[in-house]
């Protein structure tokens, strides 16, 4: 079980993805109200995010994100294992 806690947020998840996802999307609208998002902000935008999430990840990890609201463009990330994207 994997969980966290964020303010008045509680999350629990059979799987730390999942957890790694709810991260990920709460640390993109603190960066950036989706009211505000146009293209040329989102990727920078979702990288920062990715980011910030990633800093609040304990152990190793090796893994690809895509967003639906950012077309084209994948982010690829890894803490003490490979990652490897065929």
């Amino acid at each position: 079980m994997s969980s966290f806690a964020n303010g008045d947020t509680n999350f629990r998840s059979e799987t730390d993805t999942e957890v790694l996802a709810h991260l990920d999307r709460q640390d993109l609208r603190r960066l950036v109200p989706p009211a505000a998002w146009t293209l040329p902000v989102k990727r920078p935008a979702y990288f920062d995010a990715v980011r910030a999430a990633l800093r609040q990840v304990i152990g190793t990890y090796g893994i690809a994100l895509v967003h639906a609201d950012v077309p084209d463009f994948m982010i690829g990330a890894r803490r003490g294992s490979p990652l490897v994207l065929a």
